[in-house]
Protein backbone atom coordinates (compact mmCIF):
# COMPACT_ATOMS: atom_id res chain seq x y z
CA UNK A 1 0.00 0.00 0.00
CA UNK A 2 2.76 2.22 1.18
CA UNK A 3 4.27 1.80 -2.03
CA UNK A 4 1.26 2.14 -4.17
CA UNK A 5 0.93 5.44 -2.62
CA UNK A 6 4.38 6.55 -2.82
CA UNK A 7 4.44 5.79 -6.57
CA UNK A 8 0.84 7.79 -7.25
CA UNK A 9 2.30 11.10 -5.53
CA UNK A 10 5.63 10.99 -7.73
CA UNK A 11 3.38 9.54 -10.91
CA UNK A 12 1.36 12.60 -10.26
CA UNK A 13 4.48 15.11 -9.50
CA UNK A 14 6.50 13.77 -12.75
CA UNK A 15 3.39 13.96 -15.08
CA UNK A 16 2.49 17.42 -14.43
CA UNK A 17 -1.25 16.78 -14.22
CA UNK A 18 -2.45 18.99 -11.37
CA UNK A 19 -5.49 18.54 -11.70
CA UNK A 20 -4.85 14.88 -9.87
CA UNK A 21 -3.55 16.47 -7.29
CA UNK A 22 -6.92 17.13 -5.16
CA UNK A 23 -8.34 13.40 -6.14
CA UNK A 24 -4.62 12.17 -4.57
CA UNK A 25 -4.51 13.72 -1.31
CA UNK A 26 -8.69 12.77 -1.21
CA UNK A 27 -7.49 9.10 -1.67
CA UNK A 28 -4.90 9.20 0.97
CA UNK A 29 -7.14 10.76 2.98
CA UNK A 30 -9.61 8.07 3.04
CA UNK A 31 -6.28 5.97 3.21
CA UNK A 32 -5.51 7.64 6.78
CA UNK A 33 -1.90 7.97 5.70
CA UNK A 34 -1.85 11.51 4.55
CA UNK A 35 -0.03 13.15 8.06
CA UNK A 36 2.35 9.86 7.59
CA UNK A 37 2.69 11.13 3.60
CA UNK A 38 2.53 14.86 4.39
CA UNK A 39 6.09 14.48 6.72
CA UNK A 40 8.39 13.00 4.36
CA UNK A 41 9.49 16.51 2.76
CA UNK A 42 10.08 15.53 -0.91
CA UNK A 43 5.75 14.47 -1.01
CA UNK A 44 5.93 18.07 1.38
CA UNK A 45 7.52 19.93 -1.17
CA UNK A 46 5.66 18.43 -4.32
CA UNK A 47 1.99 19.52 -2.76
CA UNK A 48 3.48 22.88 -2.22
CA UNK A 49 4.81 23.36 -5.21
CA UNK A 50 1.69 21.74 -7.13
CA UNK A 51 -0.58 23.95 -5.19
CA UNK A 52 1.78 27.48 -6.16
CA UNK A 53 2.01 26.40 -9.61
CA UNK A 54 -2.27 25.74 -9.13
CA UNK A 55 -2.50 28.90 -7.68
CA UNK A 56 -0.29 31.05 -10.46
CA UNK A 57 -1.96 29.14 -13.04
CA UNK A 58 -5.59 30.42 -12.14
CA UNK A 59 -3.79 33.59 -11.57
CA UNK A 60 -3.08 33.45 -15.77
CA UNK A 61 -6.12 32.22 -16.59
CA UNK A 62 -8.86 34.70 -15.14
CA UNK A 63 -5.84 37.79 -16.17
CA UNK A 64 -6.14 36.62 -19.61
CA UNK A 65 -10.02 36.27 -19.49
CA UNK A 66 -10.25 39.99 -17.84
CA UNK A 67 -7.78 41.13 -20.64
CA UNK A 68 -9.31 39.88 -23.50
CA UNK A 69 -12.49 40.59 -22.35
CA UNK A 70 -11.09 44.57 -22.09
CA UNK A 71 -8.32 44.80 -24.57
CA UNK A 72 -9.25 41.72 -27.11
CA UNK A 73 -7.59 40.14 -29.50
CA UNK A 74 -4.35 39.98 -27.41
CA UNK A 75 -0.84 40.67 -29.50
CA UNK A 76 1.91 38.19 -29.30
CA UNK A 77 3.70 40.10 -26.92
CA UNK A 78 1.09 40.47 -24.14
CA UNK A 79 0.83 36.43 -24.46
CA UNK A 80 4.66 36.17 -24.19
CA UNK A 81 4.92 38.58 -21.56
CA UNK A 82 1.61 37.00 -19.07
CA UNK A 83 3.35 33.39 -19.76
CA UNK A 84 6.97 34.49 -18.84
CA UNK A 85 5.41 36.71 -15.31
CA UNK A 86 5.78 35.59 -12.16
CA UNK A 87 2.64 35.01 -9.43
CA UNK A 88 2.97 38.24 -7.90
CA UNK A 89 3.88 40.70 -11.26
CA UNK A 90 0.19 38.52 -12.23
CA UNK A 91 -1.48 39.57 -8.77
CA UNK A 92 -0.40 43.27 -9.56
CA UNK A 93 -1.70 43.02 -12.90
CA UNK A 94 -4.93 41.50 -11.79
CA UNK A 95 -5.64 44.94 -9.86
CA UNK A 96 -4.35 47.28 -12.66
CA UNK A 97 -6.71 45.90 -15.01
CA UNK A 98 -9.41 47.26 -13.55
CA UNK A 99 -8.64 50.87 -14.08
CA UNK A 100 -6.38 51.20 -16.79
CA UNK A 101 -7.81 51.91 -20.24
CA UNK A 102 -4.65 50.23 -22.01
CA UNK A 103 -3.24 47.26 -22.56
CA UNK A 104 0.79 49.16 -22.02
CA UNK A 105 -1.32 50.53 -18.66
CA UNK A 106 -1.44 46.78 -17.56
CA UNK A 107 1.53 45.03 -18.96
CA UNK A 108 4.02 48.00 -19.36
CA UNK A 109 6.05 48.52 -22.70
CA UNK A 110 6.14 45.95 -25.42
Amino acid sequence: MVCRMKSGAKCAELSGLRRLQEPLIMELKRMSTLEIFLRVPLIRAAVRDAARDAARDARLRTLRDQLRTKFRPLPKWADEKLESATSVQLQRWLKKVLTAETLEGVLGKK
